[in-house]
C-alpha cells in the first residue's frame, strides 16, 4: 500500500469538527511515522540487494535491463565539471552550504543551499569502457572538503565566486565599527563538497541499456537509469552500510512516534473513529 501523507493530512483536516485537535494530531503523527518507517525501509531493502551483488565486468554486461554493479576506474567523457569550492576537474559533484543560526537557546547548523551534478563518464572495467550518464542518480559520496568561515572573515577567492554566482548565499563578512572597536555582524558559515574526479575508483550500481554508438573497446550497453541507480566512490559493501545508515534514523523516528502515540491513548481512539 502506497501512503500519501500530504492527502492524509488534508482528509483529516477537513472532517472538522468531528475529530478532535487531539485526535488529528495523533493521526499526524501515526502518518508521518509510517511515511519515516517506510522511507527506512526501503533504504534497507537496498542495503541487503547491494550485499548479494558482485561486480560484473565490461565483457559480461548485457543489455537486458537486469540491474548490475560495476566497479572501476573513470574517465571522463563529456567536459568535467569545475568543483565549486576547490576548482578541482570531477565527473560527480555535490555541495551544501550551512549558516551557523540561533534557534531558542540554541545554535544550530542550518542549510541554506545544497546541490548536485554529474557528466556522463566510462567506466573501465576488465579492459571494457562502460558508458555511464549519472544525470537520475542517487550519488553515494564520502565528503572531500569542509571549511568554516566565521563570521566577518572574507572567504577564499574560489568561494567569493561561487556566493556571487548563488542567490541563496549571502557573503557574511560584514563588520560594525565603533570607533577603535569592531564587530562581526555576519553569521559563520560552513562550506563541504564531495566529489569523484577522473581516474579514481566509482561503483555503479543500474540497469543496462543498448548503446547504440559504442566504439571499439566500449560496451554495447550503458547505464543511465535503474531502481536503484547509484554512483557510489566506495566499494559495493561500504555502499550498502551506507544504506543501511540512511534507515536507521527514520525508523527510530517513526517508531517513536507511533510508541508515543500508542502510549498516550492514541491508538485506540484511531482505530475507533477512523477503523484502523
Amino acid at each position: 500500500m502506497i501512503f500519501s501523507l500530504h492527502n492524509s493530512i488534508v482528509l483529516l483536516l477537513g472532517l472538522g469538527d468531528s475529530l478532535s485537535v487531539p485526535l488529528v494530531l495523533a493521526a499526524i503523527a501515526v502518518l508521518t511515522g509510517i511515511g519515516l518507517i517506510l522511507y527506512g525501509v526501503q533504504h534497507s531493502l537496498i542495503a541487503f540487494a547491494l550485499l548479494r551483488m558482485r561486480p560484473t565486468d565490461g565483457f559480461s554486461i548485457s543489455d537486458d535491463g537486469d540491474r548490475v554493479c560495476i566497479q572501476g576506474s573513470v574517465t571522463a567523457i563529456d567536459e568535467p565539471l569545475p568543483t565549486p569550492f576547490t576548482d578541482e576537474e570531477a565527473v560527480v559533484v555535490a555541495y551544501e552550504v550551512s549558516e551557523r543560526r540561533q534557534q531558542g537557546k540554541q545554535r544550530t547548523w542550518q542549510t541554506i543551499s545544497e546541490g548536485s551534478a554529474g557528466v556522463p563518464f566510462a567506466v573501465e572495467t576488465g579492459g571494457v569502457a562502460v558508458r555511464v550518464d549519472p544525470h537520475q542518480a542517487r550519488f553515494s559520496l564520502k565528503q572531500r572538503f569542509e571549511t568554516d568561515i566565521p563570521s566577518g572573515k572574507t572567504p577564499p577567492e574560489r568561494i567569493q565566486r561561487f556566493i556571487a554566482t548563488n542567490d541563496d548565499v549571502d557573503q557574511q563578512n560584514s563588520r560594525f565599527s565603533l570607533g577603535p572597536l569592531s564587530l562581526p555582524t555576519g553569521r559563520p558559515q560552513r562550506f563541504t563538497q564531495k566529489h569523484i574526479k577522473p581516474g579514481e575508483t566509482v561503483t555503479v550500481i543500474g540497469e543496462p541499456t543498448p548503446y547504440p554508438g559504442a566504439d571499439v573497446g566500449q560496451a554495447k550497453a550503458q547505464i543511465e537509469g535503474g531502481s536503484p541507480f547509484i554512483v557510489s566512490d566506495a566499494p559495493i559493501r561500504r555502499t550498502a552500510l551506507r544504506e543501511f545508515g540512511l534507515s536507521l534514523v527514520p525508523l527510530m523516528i517513526g517508531l517513536l512516534l507511533l510508541a508515543i502515540v500508542w502510549v498516550g491513548g492514541g491508538g485506540i481512539a484511531l482505530r475507533s473513529v477512523l477503523g484502523f
